[in-house]
């Protein structure tokens, strides 16, 4: 069995972090540059899925540590609100204002101050309307998911989320079998992103010394095994599914990331990349914006350059963004929640109790 552990920082994690939101920022920089290009390396592995999903495995990790730092939900909720929501505010303006100049064209039938006051929710995909960025979609999987954790909290029934990983896996398994039975796809690519999260949460749990080794062996090949099925499901049933060929070893690829940055020793992990997983919400927020600055420079001309303007740009704004923005959003959050003696670590450390 995993040693209990209080650590509240892995470095590796932290790490893996700054690889997923790299790995999004230069699939989009490809992507935009050369789609022939993008097209050829994803055949083999699409790096923008890998990110995202390795970021789903990671926030499944590590919000149950936010857990057992609270007394009530309603200091989870503040705690998330103010993680999230003061650079996204700023994003979201930014975007809406790329739109009303025309920088950036509207192309959806959809309203667009609609989808504009509904993008504020971040759940604007599940109700039928398009982000206005394309990084957006994700953040409405992440805050179902702390609704989840948080109704769990408040029934006191946080105590096993392990569990919740096998449950999604196996309501996985019956989705794609009741697809095969009628001949279309029933909605199991919307479960692929939880599959990933309580999967993480299970990786929490053994740490934490709530489960053994064999366990979460276990708990792991269920999942892998009704992802797989869920890829397989959706590129013979559905050929617009957005699952192609090269998902599949991507999806693999993210959990074994996963796993070997759980398993990294602090000593040896690159503080580049710490850093980089440190502002990686900044970066996974910011490079669709600092895109349509680089648009009318005509770096794009050449992918390698484009690449690293964007990323070089995105990191300089990030390391601001998150200094200037989430930073003060995150300590204000602690600070509404926090008892007196916690607002004086706080005030010298604003990552701890994260």
């Amino acid at each position: 069995m995993a040693q209990a552990t209080d650590q509240s920082r892995y470095k590796g994690i932290d790490a893996a972090r700054g690889f997923a939101a790299i790995a999004v920022l230069v699939a989009h920089a490809i992507e935009i540059a050369s789609l022939a290009t993008f097209k050829s390396i994803s055949q083999f592995i699409h790096l923008g899925a890998g990110g995202v999903y390795l970021f789903f495995m990671i926030s499944g990790f590590v919000i149950p540590f936010s857990l057992k730092r609270v007394k009530t939900v309603k200091d989870f909720a503040i705690g998330r609100v103010f993680r999230m929501y003061p650079l996204f505010i700023v994003s979201l303006a930014v975007s809406i204002t790329g739109f009303m100049i025309g920088a950036t064209p509207w192309l959806s039938p959809k309203s667009f101050v609609l989808s504009a006051v509904l993008n504020l929710t971040m759940v604007q995909e599940f109700l039928g309307f398009p982000s206005l960025r394309g990084a957006y979609w994700t953040l409405g999987y992440e805050l179902v998911f702390y609704c989840l954790l948080g109704t769990l909290f408040a029934l006191n029934r946080s105590s096993k989320l392990y569990k919740l990983s096998p449950t999604i896996s196996v309501l996985l398994i019956l989705l794609n079998l009741a697809s095969w039975v009628t001949g279309r796809s029933l909605g199991g690519d919307r479960l692929i992103g939880f599959a990933f999260m309580f999967l993480g949460c299970a990786y929490y749990s053994y740490r934490a010394a709530e489960i053994t080794k064999r366990q979460i062996v276990m708990i792991t090949a269920l999942a892998v095994s009704s992802i797989s099925l869920q890829w397989f499901t959706s590129i013979s049933i559905n050929a617009n599914s957005l699952a192609t060929l090269s998902h599949y070893p991507t999806m693999l690829v993210a959990v074994g990331g996963f796993i070997v940055a759980l398993s990294a020793n602090d000593t040896k992990v690159s503080p580049l990349f710490v850093y980089l997983g440190t502002i990686s919400y900044s970066i996974y927020l910011v490079h669709g914006v600092v895109l349509i600055w680089l648009r009318p420079t005509g770096v794009m001309s050449n992918t390698a350059y484009f690449t690293f303007a964007l990323f070089a740009s995105t990191v300089l704004v990030s390391a601001l963004t998150y200094r200037f923005i989430e930073q003060p959003g995150i300590k204000l959050g602690k600070r509404l929640v926090a008892t007196r003696s916690e607002r004086q670590v706080i005030a010298h450390d604003p990552e701890r109790l994260a």
